[in-house]
């Protein structure tokens, strides 16, 4: 079953992955107009890294803030369980112990 996924996953993959870009044609171009794409394709690869870099610092970010909010929310319910010492402490000298 999970090779089955992971094939039809990657079948979809490369479906997408042909429908969004078009294969390259390079034949009968001369050394200029090769050159001309190579430096096209560059620039494509640089955006594409920026906006990559962009995406995992957003993700780094939130999920910082995502962990730091449950280390919050942790504290909080260990206070809410945790009991107060000064009551106790009123209550072993309102009551003590007999021996």
């Amino acid at each position: 079953m999970l090779v089955a996924e992971s094939q039809e996953k990657e079948l979809e993959k490369e479906r997408v992955v042909n429908e969004s870009v078009p294969p390259l044609k390079l034949s009968g171009l001369s050394a200029q107009e090769l050159q001309e794409l190579c430096k096209d394709l560059h620039k494509k690869l640089d955006v594409a890294d920026e906006t990559r870099y962009d995406m995992q610092i957003k993700v780094n970010k939130n999920e910082y803030i995502l962990v730091y909010c449950l280390y919050i929310k942790v504290l909080q319910i260990y206070r809410f369980l945790t009991p107060n010492l000064d009551i106790l402490d009123s209550i072993v000298t309102f009551y003590p112990s007999n021996s």
